[in-house]
């Protein structure tokens, strides 16, 4: 699970002073706000973290176990995806020293 997501460039975002993170497709003109791990999830996303950075992230400040933070930062990613507003940067292969 070490894939990494981009934002789309048509997606405007912006963060509450609650942490709580409102989104516009400005494609569609449609907003959507963000639940506390939802927006937590989209913020880890859109520093650049894998899928696999944001649900241990999500397993720590929640307090849930690991399999329940995966399930969920996957259920997001996948509706973003179908929404076009991240796009899949594929996995990130750790580089080998020589």
């Amino acid at each position: 699970m070490n894939r990494r997501f981009a934002i789309a460039s048509h997606v405007r975002w912006t963060e509450a002073s609650a942490g709580y993170v409102t989104i516009l497709d400005s494609e569609s003109g449609v907003y959507l706000n963000l639940n506390a791990t939802g927006s937590a999830i989209w913020l880890g996303l859109a520093s650049g973290d894998s899928i696999s950075d944001v649900a241990n992230s999500i397993c720590r400040r929640f307090l849930v176990d690991l399999a329940e933070a995966e399930k969920d930062s996957a259920r997001l990613v996948d509706q973003l995806l179908a929404r076009n507003l991240i796009v899949d940067l594929g996995e990130m292969v750790p580089e080998r020293r020589s």
